[in-house]
């Protein structure tokens, strides 16, 4: 019974084979055989009575053209034409080709076709029967719809244009004359926050190689930063951003060895990592920020200063990258500041996943890299003995410890108290024991950065100010786990509790102070001229949830505090921020 008449089909069993549908079908295509072959009759008659086709058929196939595959498979239905077919005049085909057909439905007849595949229970075999109309094929007849020319290709993406590298056009781009005022407020005006790029050694490329990939990377990146601190370029931000990572990825794809093996690649990436911060894209941020650790990690950069032989980094040699051998002492301290910007820029991100991302203290004897050296990457610079990051607390380092070199000691505590608040959470053993060892570290690092917190130092210099604040944010993390350690353990003593919430309220009062102090002067700079741009939240943030602490408890001598921290906060991160959140409930309204 067909579907037609509202009646399902009986379950076929699966282990009897389908033959009364297997039949219907091969029924089917014996009847389109058919239909076939008298339309193969009536193409040769056609092609017969016309002599051009006569001799391209003698002469490519001797007077003999067979059928071809796709031929004997199209539906009898393909053609719209309504002609009643007529009955053949001439001989049928060749009983080659005949037999040859037959002969494949005939084995196609006992194969046996798994239920499991659906393919003949969901088939109608009750199709509509299309013996009555002509499937009349002419070459010559016009298509229903139009084909391309031959030479017609899509309109290849503005970014994968060619240029002297072959993968970015070098007329996709902004003026000589534009990018050389960029460049110079980089090194005017940014450089000093991210002392990343040696400006001889910049400049040197540009004129050796214009059109290098990498060259050409580093030149978009670097006038990126220069639209931050400019009113009147900033509208070519966006400009400058999709050349910056157009070139990045074409780095990445260029044969060139000096592409991808090139220091100019890193500094690329940390440059729109730290763009991407100041404008608070921090997923694109991350991402960005996890191509440069994995880059600098096959550069081993962090080995570069180790003596003798023996080291192991941990990276195939298969994935190696080997930057070009140098003894100049200033191409040597550029590349360390370079693994320095990633490994301030990498802590900073660990404060939002509340994890430690850079190496912790157990690790930190394996970076054989010196400290950055003090002053700039120019004519000026005098490199100096530097300590490594696990030595700098036993040497005399207090007179030689810069910003950029005392924000990445800060980091480093900084890793190691959220790597100490994580084996909290995971309920590790020994929490008193990492506790007051980390308060050690804390305290003997404190005379190296102390020349860094002078008023005169922390109003002049974004970096110093930013050292000082993320200094605070450590020290106010620490004691705050311990406090809420001691009551869910039932051991706040009475003793603990009094010193914890005293060290609390000295720092968030050393911030509200120094924010008071300088926050006219560094508001706007220490959001674009400091590396930790939109991270200069956090600390302002623990400061108003100590305080308020304090306020809840009684106190309430602090609400002038939280009023002027909340307001230097909604400087720097929107009402709707992360650190904004972590605050909801102490605003001004409320007190």
């Amino acid at each position: 019974m067909s579907r037609s008449q509202g009646q399902m089909r009986p379950a076929l069993s699966p282990v009897q084979p389908l033959r009364p549908a297997g039949d219907a079908v091969i029924r089917q295509l014996q009847e389109r055989v058919r239909q076939t072959e008298a339309l193969l009759v009536r193409r040769t008659d056609a092609s017969l009575s016309s002599s051009s086709t006569r001799s391209f058929v003698s002469e490519e196939h001797g007077g003999n053209t067979p059928p071809t595959e796709a031929s004997l498979l199209l539906p009898a239905s393909a053609s719209h034409s309504h002609a009643p077919t007529r009955t053949p005049s001439l001989p049928s085909p060749t009983p080659t080709i005949q037999a040859k057909v037959r002969d494949l439905f005939a084995s196609a007849d006992g194969m046996l076709i798994s239920p499991k595949h659906g393919f003949l229970s969901s088939m109608d075999c009750g199709v509509p029967d299309f013996s009555g109309f002509e499937m009349n094929l002419d070459l010559d007849m016009p298509l229903p719809f139009a084909l391309p020319e031959p030479t017609e290709l899509p309109p290849r993406p503005e970014e994968d244009t060619a240029a002297p590298s072959g993968l970015v056009s070098s007329a996709d781009g902004l003026p000589a004359e534009l990018l050389a005022q960029l460049h110079d407020l980089f090194f005017q005006n940014f450089s000093p926050a991210l002392p990343i790029i040696a400006k001889a050694s910049f400049y040197r490329r540009l004129a050796e190689y214009p059109d290098s990939t990498s060259t050409r990377c580093i030149s978009y990146s670097v006038a990126l930063l220069g639209t931050v601190v400019s009113e009147q370029y900033r509208h070519q931000w966006k400009s400058c951003y999709t050349l910056a990572r157009q070139y990045v990825d074409a780095c990445e794809r260029d044969d060139m060895p000096d592409s991808l093996a090139s220091i100019s690649l890193l500094q690329a990436l940390l440059c729109v990592t730290r763009f991407d911060i100041g404008r608070r894209n921090c997923a694109r941020a991350y991402i960005t920020l996890s191509r440069a650790v994995r880059l600098a990690s096959m550069m081993q950069l962090e080995q570069m200063d180790q003596t003798g032989t023996g080291s192991n980094t941990g990276v195939p040699s298969a994935v190696r990258i080997e930057l070009q051998t140098t003894h100049d002492l200033l191409d040597l301290e550029e590349r360390r500041r370079c693994f320095w910007g990633l490994y301030i820029l990498e802590g900073y991100a660990s404060i939002h996943h509340g994890t430690s991302r850079v190496p912790s203290h157990t690790e930190l004897p394996k970076l054989f890299l010196f400290l950055p050296c003090p002053g700039a990457l120019d004519d000026t610079f005098n490199p100096q003995s530097m300590p490594y990051l696990d030595g700098a607390k036993e040497n005399d380092t207090t007179d030689t410890v810069s910003p950029f070199a005392g924000l990445s000691i800060v980091v480093s505590l900084i890793g190691q108290v959220l790597e100490h608040v994580s084996n909290t959470k995971l309920g590790e053993p020994g929490f008193w024991d990492r506790h007051y060892a980390l308060v050690k570290t804390i305290e003997v690092h404190s005379p190296l950065l102390k020349p860094l917190f002078s008023l005169r130092t922390l109003y002049s210099d974004a970096v110093a100010l930013d050292v000082y604040l993320s200094f605070q944010a450590v020290t106010m993390l620490l004691y705050q786990t311990s406090l809420r350690q001691g009551e869910e353990q039932g051991i706040a003593s009475e003793m603990l509790v009094s010193d914890s919430k005293k060290r609390l309220l000295s720092t968030a009062l050393g911030v509200a102070s120094t924010v008071k102090s300088t926050w006219a002067m560094q508001k706007k700079n220490i959001d674009s001229l400091s590396l930790s741009g939109a991270f200069v939240a956090w600390p302002l943030s623990l400061a108003i949830q100590v305080l308020r602490q304090n306020i809840l408890e009684g106190d309430t001598g602090y609400v002038k505090h939280i009023h002027m921290l909340h307001r230097s906060l909604g400087d720097v991160e929107y009402t709707n921020g992360p650190w904004h959140r972590q605050v909801e409930g102490s605003t001004v309204d409320d007190y």
